[in-house]
């Protein structure tokens, strides 16, 4: 069944309440991110033409959530946990949590055996390391992770005619790469990156973001947050919500300005159950 903007709105919220009570019983910290935060402020829920939901979690956290998903064999009621691991053909290098009855048509993931339900982008964040030489490193250790990640979005580039990833060394390996190794070498690059980071940096950085991207935010983000309204219930922002979302929006980020959106909301549906 054809869904319209509000319905795809309500079910990516019943995924951030899912989550958000998984976080709870486990001690989980997950905190909203971007234009998820800027609805909260602004608008105490959705930008009214955003689709979709944007949390951020430490690593170690993240960590500890696959591993719930995991027990379950990654199915929590009507939810799946997607990642390069879980849903291993994904072109994504964040994680996402899926809805299950549901189908979203994306672009750049056609003919990839993926979960293709409505989704929730989790975001995860590393310590940076103390230094700028182990920084440096992380940075290029994480440019790694991406390439390899990369995998099945570049044999959809290939496919359709982009040969340009072809031509990077790294791009050929993870291609021809069994799964069991790169899925192995990813977690082991991803933890090694966690290892050069410390809490006395003062600095996260996000571990979705490509090697050009690499970008470092105060420590404020998960250390200091605040509860705020989204829609029906309260959930954590960075305290200094000013400081993140001018960062972000710049600092008129209360006049709203109309955006993209993800999704083609006339190709989404949400299966009845039977």
């Amino acid at each position: 069944m054809a869904v319209t903007l509000i319905e795809l709105q309500q079910a990516c919220y019943r995924i951030l309440c899912k989550l958000d009570d998984i976080c709870k019983e486990n001690e989980l910290q997950m905190v909203l991110q971007s234009g998820t935060t800027l609805g909260a402020v602004r608008h105490k829920g959705f930008i009214p033409w955003d689709d979709d939901i944007d949390v951020m979690m430490p690593y170690r956290d993240y960590k500890k959530l696959k591993k719930i998903f995991k027990k379950s064999n990654n199915i929590i009621e009507e939810y799946s946990l997607s990642d390069f691991e879980l849903d291993h053909e994904t072109p994504h290098c964040l994680a996402r949590v899926r809805f299950n009855n549901s189908f979203v048509p994306e672009s750049g993931t056609e003919g990839l055996n993926i979960n293709s339900g409505i989704w929730l982008d989790i975001f995860t964040y590393c310590y940076c390391a103390q230094n700028k030489k182990l920084e440096k490193i992380q940075s290029y250790l994480l440019g790694l992770t991406m390439m390899l990640h990369e995998k099945y979005r570049n044999r959809y580039k290939i496919k359709n005619g982009d040969t340009s990833p072809n031509s990077i060394l790294v791009y050929r390996i993870a291609d021809k790469m069994p799964e069991a190794i790169r899925i192995a070498l990813i977690k082991l690059l991803q933890n090694t990156i966690a290892l050069l980071g410390t809490k006395k940096s003062g600095r996260y950085f996000c571990m979705c973001d490509y090697i050009h991207k690499f970008h470092t935010i105060d420590c404020r983000i998960f250390d200091d947050t605040i509860p705020c309204k989204f829609v029906e219930r309260e959930f954590e922002i960075p305290k200094d919500y000013d400081w993140y979302l001018s960062q972000n929006y710049g600092s008129d980020y209360m006049t709203p300005r109309k955006t993209l959106v993800h999704a083609n909301v006339d190709r989404v549906e949400i299966y009845q159950e039977a």
